[in-house]
């Protein structure tokens, strides 16, 4: 398997883990869970088509820096809740 789909999904199970563990210490609900892992789905399916089927001239490259740009985005905001949450929780 080629580096760039190893970091692909690397990238995809660091987010889906982070949202795992924020509805796991219930800093979010299992709604907006399950709308932020439909939207994970529907992005990377958007991107790695465009990765996979849309590419010409090189734009493959900038289908999957844009696909790891989001990620990595969505990963971080998510992320930032979890920090949050359990600072706020320490702090009780």
């Amino acid at each position: 398997m080629p580096l760039d789909d190893l970091l692909i999904i690397f990238s995809m199970a660091c987010l889906w883990l982070v949202l795992w563990a924020n509805v796991k210490k219930e800093f979010i609900g299992r709604t907006n869970a399950g709308i932020q892992w439909g939207v994970s789905i529907l992005y990377l399916l958007y991107f790695l088509y465009g990765l996979y089927f849309g590419t010409s001239k090189g734009s493959a490259l900038m289908w999957w820096f844009y696909l790891l740009i989001i990620t990595g985005l969505h990963t971080a905001i998510n992320l930032l809740w979890f920090s949050v949450k359990v600072l706020q929780r320490i702090r009780r």
